[in-house]
């Protein structure tokens, strides 16, 4: 089986129909698992795979003289990364959906990156990354699931960015269901980083109650940043509030 091939599928199922595909495909890009082969120059070369600190990593790119676009070249599969390097003459990396935008938009000489241009030619640029933090508002809200037999499973958040909390309090003032809401974390199976979890106190139904706040705290989150909810009914969250009055 070839290296992301549920991702071309994906691919091509977003151009024969963008609208019933693109959450989809979305959820697949920027999969943590998802990695993408990235050709480089690096100086001075690595040593038995080991690149040095200090070294000059140089991602080579495609120039799109239509829309005068700068994209970094990625590619799904090794494969078709040598339908355009037939020699295999580059360096590689692998990169995360995640890496490549922190790459795009930190360094202003960049303006996208483009997967498999032999084969699915699939560009995403600064404005589709910018639409996919966007769009992905609607996704990055979980039901969070608790280990009730770790005491630090859930534990009061710290340092939440006030912007986050403005956009909360004023959606909360404005929602006649929502009774009260909580800012806690929790700790994910394999994940260093502790996740913000919304604990909600409140009427009506789950999801569209969810829905809402993750639509109104969205914009204030880290791109491709996650956040967790909670019913207050919950046994956990019930003790974590009780210890808390």
């Amino acid at each position: 089986m070839a290296e992301n091939e549920k991702l071309v599928e994906l691919m091509k199922a977003v151009k024969a129909d963008l609208k019933a595909n693109i959450n989809e495909f979305v959820t697949e890009l920027i999969n943590p698992e998802t990695r993408l082969i990235v050709p480089v120059s690096i100086n001075p070369e690595p040593k038995d795979g080991v690149v040095a600190p200090g070294s000059v990593v140089s991602y080579i790119t495609y120039h799109n003289e239509e829309r005068d676009h700068n994209l970094i070249l990625t590619f799904t599969d090794i494969s078709e990364y040598r339908k355009y390097f037939p020699k295999g003459s580059t360096q590689i990396l692998k990169h995360t959906y995640n890496e490549l935008v922190s790459i795009v938009m930190n360094h202003n000489r960049f303006d996208g990156f483009i997967i498999d241009i032999v084969g699915e030619n699939f560009a995403i640029s600064r404005d589709t990354i910018k639409q996919i933090a966007d769009s992905h508002i609607k996704m990055v809200a979980e039901t969070e699931k608790i280990n009730a037999n770790d005491p630090d499973a859930l534990l009061p958040a710290k340092d939440v960015k006030e912007e986050i909390i403005s956009a909360l309090i004023a959606h909360c003032k404005e929602t006649e269901c929502i009774n009260a809401c909580w800012l806690m974390t929790s700790k994910r199976q394999n994940q260093a980083e502790r996740t913000l979890v919304f604990v909600v106190d409140f009427d009506g139904d789950v999801q569209n109650t969810f829905a809402g706040i993750a639509r109104a705290v969205g914009r204030q989150l880290e791109t491709n940043q996650t956040i967790g909810m909670m019913s207050a009914k919950d046994k956990m969250a019930e003790k974590v509030i009780a210890d808390l009055e």
